[in-house]
């Protein structure tokens, strides 16, 4: 069976999507995002040099990957898709390319631990990354009335 037979079959499964952008949770110096606070670097125009300190502050010491994967084998799950690295560039595992990642932030590497459970696992990437915003002068214009 190939891979897209596999996950047609598979049917139920768990994403995983959170990053650096749940600390602002969709505030940002006393204003709120009217929809989900993903986007918030971009919805606020926060410079990279000032998100980027948010980093320091992100250490998810209650994250319990035999625990997640527990619940969704539990569950019936087949699978757990994992959001590896975030439009805002934040990187959930260990890179020597850039040090945007929650490894050199915490010495904690979600996508490694998740790598020991017995889960299949998938990632997922986001092509478009907020960080090219200002070496590139790219804007990215969220609808505000969505």
């Amino acid at each position: 069976m190939n891979n897209k037979e596999w996950f047609q079959q598979a049917k139920f499964g768990m994403m995983v999507h959170w990053g650096l952008y749940s600390l602002p949770a969709g505030e940002w110096k006393e204003q709120r995002m009217p929809f989900i606070g993903e986007w918030a670097q971009s919805y606020f125009r926060i410079k990279n040099k000032e998100y980027n300190k948010l980093a320091g502050a992100f250490n998810p010491v209650l994250f319990d990957a035999e625990e997640w994967v527990k619940l969704a084998i539990e569950s019936g799950m087949q699978y757990m898709v994992v959001t590896s690295k975030h439009h805002d560039g934040f990187a959930m595992f260990h890179s020597r390319v850039d040090q945007f990642n929650i490894y050199d932030a915490t010495l904690c590497d979600i996508v490694q631990y998740s790598q020991t459970t017995m889960m299949r696992l998938l990632y997922s990437q986001y092509s478009m990354n907020i960080i090219m915003d200002e070496v590139m002068g790219i804007s990215y214009k969220i609808n505000q009335n969505s």
